[in-house]
């Protein structure tokens, strides 16, 4: 968080991005913080889901693949 602080003050202005992908961009924030971020603190849709939660949904759906994979994660976007 420090490091992403210092280039939010040192790159950005001082301006907290507000587009998920554009969070991501920063040190340390991955895309679970970077949904996070943007639904809290600026009322955006960014859907998160906790890993427990997708091995469940990737049950109900027959999923066989490992969902927490890159593959898995593409599939449930297409989906949704």
């Amino acid at each position: 968080m420090h490091a992403a602080a210092k280039v939010i003050a040192s790159e950005l202005g001082g301006e907290f991005p507000r587009d998920v992908v554009e969070l991501q961009k920063l040190p340390g924030i991955g895309r679970y913080t970077a949904g996070a971020i943007a639904s809290i603190a600026f009322d955006q849709r960014a859907p998160i889901l906790e890993a427990n939660t997708i091995r469940l949904l990737s049950r109900l759906i027959g999923y066989r693949d490992n969902p927490m994979k890159a593959a898995g994660q593409r599939f449930a976007l297409a989906d949704g």
